[in-house]
């Protein structure tokens, strides 16, 4: 069987488009994985990747990946999943968010594949660090008075004490926050860890040294936590329809099926 593997997106993404189809090889020991990675998007992100048992694909598979045929099925609702099988062809094609793509996989089988998963980019050590909050913000967002409502509801609902160590924050957007909060007098109890200029890896491996990350729907913050055993928190301070409270509970709902320990947290 030859499994054809179409990955887009950051590495959080990444992880589990990886993961799924290491899953699906699990199934079958003597299949290969034939992958290619597509950067034609406005937001431009490499595979990071390049230590995982992939063999580039070779044009012929290319051809047959650009029809996107497992997305096609997919929205259009012929397939419950985005994965589709043709005789001894299993495309992939998706962002395997669904926790119905992991009806078929057993625990042991999950379990399994994200130590495999976890090994071959060398991710250890245990957290060392209480808590984290993770604040992705970018292309979350439209326009800057959006991300300002956002710390507002984030940092009101955090409400810190003013005393002892400064609790840690990451963001994509650090001279953003870094703004907001001495505009708002926060930056005492508030500090930045600067992570700019970090692969994605870095990034990864920073996260995980912590045993709690409170989070706005990021992927790979979520994929620290599948790897370190860290717990996830979540604040509803969005509408429901909001695209950060729908990753959130998309996510929420993968709790079970990646043994994640995700909680909201309430006003």
């Amino acid at each position: 069987m030859y499994i054809l593997l179409r990955s887009c997106g950051g590495l959080g993404n990444q992880l589990f488009q990886a993961h799924y189809a290491l899953l699906l090889q699990g199934k079958n020991s003597s299949s290969r994985i034939f992958h290619f990675h597509s950067t034609n998007y406005s937001r431009h992100a490499e595979w990071e990747l390049h230590g995982m048992p992939f063999e580039s694909a070779p044009w012929y598979f290319k051809f047959i990946l650009a029809f996107r045929l497992p997305q096609v099925f997919y929205r259009l609702g012929w397939s419950r999943t985005e994965s589709l099988r043709f005789f001894n062809l299993f495309l992939l094609d998706g962002y395997f968010l669904d926790s119905k793509e992991y009806f078929e996989f057993s625990k042991e089988e999950l379990t399994a594949t994200q130590y495999r998963l976890k090994k071959a980019l060398n991710l250890d050590g245990p957290p060392a660090y209480p808590v984290l909050l993770h604040l992705r913000l970018g292309d979350f967002w439209e326009n800057a008075n959006q991300k300002r409502r956002f710390l507002d509801s984030t940092f009101t609902l955090q409400a810190p004490s003013t005393e002892g160590a400064p609790l840690e924050t990451m963001t994509n957007e650090e001279e953003f926050v870094e703004a907001y909060l001495r505009e708002h007098s926060l930056d005492r109890v508030w500090r930045i860890v600067p992570t700019r200029g970090y692969t994605g890896l870095e990034l990864l491996r920073r996260m995980m040294s912590y045993k709690l990350i409170r989070y706005n729907g990021s992927t790979l913050a979520f994929w620290a936590a599948v790897f370190s055993g860290a717990s996830l928190q979540w604040q509803r301070c969005l509408d429901d329809h909001h695209y950060v409270t729908q990753n959130c509970m998309l996510l929420d709902r993968l709790r079970e099926v990646y043994g994640v320990d995700v909680t909201e947290m309430n006003d």
